[in-house]
């Protein structure tokens, strides 16, 4: 892969990595500090109104779902530092620039992919 093509994605990367940065951070300040389920708070009303945990449960997994891309776009710009970017981590063939276009943080070629999946 090219200089200009690392560039190219090492830039893209940056990119997403300030944007979920700020994602999640927006979602932590969000999320109140401590949740109990209902019941858990002796003498608390356990009505539906006063918590909204089906609400509070799609959040985490949203942001869960975040840290995990940015876990997985940091990883791709250490292996763009270790010159290991663009290379499946699985089989070592190259991953083909179409999947990096629409996946940058990518660390696997489509076939090792659709593997994994099963």
């Amino acid at each position: 892969m090219s200089t200009i093509d690392i560039d190219k994605y090492k830039n893209c990367l940056l990119e997403l990595r300030q944007r979920l940065q700020g994602e999640v951070k927006a979602d932590l300040d969000r999320l109140p500090q401590t949740t109990q389920p209902p019941g858990d708070v002796p003498d608390a009303s356990t009505h539906s109104a006063d918590q909204d945990v089906e609400g509070l449960e799609q959040e985490i997994v949203v942001s869960t779902a975040q840290r995990d891309i940015l876990a997985a776009v940091e990883a791709a710009l250490e292996r763009i530092e270790a010159g290991k970017f663009g290379k499946c981590e699985h089989c070592g063939m190259s991953i083909s620039t179409e999947r990096l276009d629409a996946i940058p943080y990518t660390p696997w070629c489509l076939h090792c992919a659709e593997a994994a999946e099963g």
